[in-house]
């Protein structure tokens, strides 16, 4: 069975929680996190070795290929996010 991939936007509480959890689940894999402030990426939660981007648009662009994009961003932002991941 392939590995599902998965991007996490938005690394707040939320998103530190999927993250975590999709990196520690059996056939899943973290590929990438998205956030605005690049000061996450020193937080005690963030996975070691994942690419981190400051815009959806950025990863996007980024040829990573990602199967599923979690979106985890301030809910006000969900249908912009969701929209530009489909």
């Amino acid at each position: 069975m392939n590995e599902i991939k998965f991007a996490v936007v938005g690394f707040g509480h939320i998103g530190k929680r999927h993250a975590t959890i999709v990196n520690d689940f059996k056939g899943a894999r973290l590929v990438a996190v998205v956030d605005l402030d690049s000061t996450v990426k020193s937080h005690a939660l963030y996975p070691k070795g994942i690419p981190f981007f400051n815009s959806i648009q950025d990863l996007l662009s980024s040829g990573i290929p990602v199967d599923v994009i979690c979106v985890c961003t301030p809910n006000g932002l969900h249908a912009e996010h969701s929209l530009l991941a489909l």
